[in-house]
């Protein structure tokens, strides 16, 4: 496939749900006003149009075959050898905001061409972070060990390197010794939109809109995300109450095992997780992760979180450490049950300042991450 614009191009990895990597790609869309979008697959059933602005999103014919997560990850090296037979030529730039198969896209830009992108491969330079099975392992390392080679290979060819966060800039300097600039992604402008014309209420009023303290988790529900033990928590408790927003996999087994103290809403619109936050008291961040798109978003709306102790809430957060110094975010040290427990506790013993977070988040705002995306294409 050639595909040739005298416009900007965007290529992305995969358009699979509504979550922070999807938001970011929206933001990007909205600074750069691409001619179209190359991905890999699309799931047709949200509505991408809205999201990105009716920019026309181009997929090859065989995207269709590799929207499965499973089949994503035991094909990755057929999926990255088929990208690097698509050709994309641009009179402007090109912008791939990659962490997988796309990155191995042919371009050739007369301006500039850019590579964004999260954490490494994880399957490929992490593998025991992404796979929990000790036959997998044993089964992949030697496949594993020769793609090293090609991710490395693939990488280098980029004179401009981007990634989203400290994490990541250290990742790759390991890994590949690479140099990177860290531009941090945003979160959707309806939160500050929401925030700028609503009634703002203070943190003590949060504990009292629900018959019980009612804290609130987004995630999409895959296994790697590892929020079983948040689930396992409430469930065996009878002090709080918690909402998960996310759709997945595992929703309709979460739904039969976890349903005590956890109400499970699904996928929901951008205004209808606004008013699941508005009538929480915070914001769990469970995860073990790089980033964190979700802790922004409660944030910008005067929301504290409650967050793992990992490289997401560290970048994104002022963390608590007495209660005279102003903070966004209590950390509990472990990712498991009982920490987590004794944090919550203490959370909801803490006057939040709702101003200061609000201004707080705004060093991550979608104008803020804009601006640096036009500045990195036109420098």
């Amino acid at each position: 496939m050639r595909l040739k614009s005298k416009k900007t191009i965007i290529v992305a990895d995969k358009l699979q749900d509504m979550g922070g990597g999807e938001i970011v790609l929206a933001q990007i869309c909205e600074a750069l006003k691409p001619e179209y979008i190359v991905t890999t697959t699309v799931n047709k059933k949200h509505d991408w149009g809205k999201l990105l602005g009716n920019i026309r999103i181009i997929t090859p014919f065989w995207g269709k075959f590799v929207k499965n997560r499973f089949v994503w990850f035991l094909f990755y090296p057929v999926i990255c050898f088929l990208m690097s037979r698509i050709r994309v030529s641009s009179d402007e730039a090109i912008l791939i905001y990659s962490s997988t198969a796309s990155k191995y896209i042919k371009a050739f830009s007369k301006k500039k061409i850019v590579l964004y992108s999260n954490y490494p491969a994880r399957g490929i330079f992490f593998p025991r972070e992404f796979f929990k099975s000790i036959f997998i392992l044993t089964l992949i390392r030697p496949f594993v060990a020769i793609f090293k080679v090609f991710e490395m290979k693939c990488i280098k060819r980029y004179e401009n390197i981007y990634v989203i966060s400290k994490a990541c800039q250290a990742a790759y300097k390991k890994v590949m010794s690479i140099n990177s600039i860290v531009v941090n992604c945003p979160t959707d402008n309806n939160f500050y939109d929401y925030y700028d014309r609503s009634k703002h209420i203070q943190y003590s009023e949060r504990l009292s809109l629900n018959a019980m303290p009612t804290f609130i988790l987004v995630s999409r529900l895959v296994d790697w995300k590892n929020i079983d033990y948040v689930l396992e928590c409430f469930e065996n408790q009878t002090k709080f109450k918690l909402k998960i927003v996310g759709g997945g996999p595992l929703l309709d087994y979460y739904r039969m095992k976890y349903h005590k103290n956890c109400k499970f809403l699904g996928y929901l619109s951008v205004d209808d997780k606004i008013r699941a936050m508005e009538t929480s008291c915070g914001l769990i961040f469970p995860s073990v992760q790089e980033w964190s798109v979700a802790s922004i978003e409660a944030n910008s709306l005067g929301l504290p979180v409650l967050g793992v102790r990992c490289a997401g809430t560290d970048e994104t957060q002022i963390i608590f450490s007495k209660s005279d110094v102003p903070a966004t975010c209590f950390v509990f040290e472990m990712p498991n049950s009982e920490s987590l427990a004794n944090a919550m506790e203490l959370f909801i013993s803490i006057n939040w300042d709702s101003s200061f977070i609000h201004e707080h988040s705004k060093k991550f705002s979608p104008a803020v991450f804009r601006k640096k995306i036009k500045a990195i294409i036109n420098d």
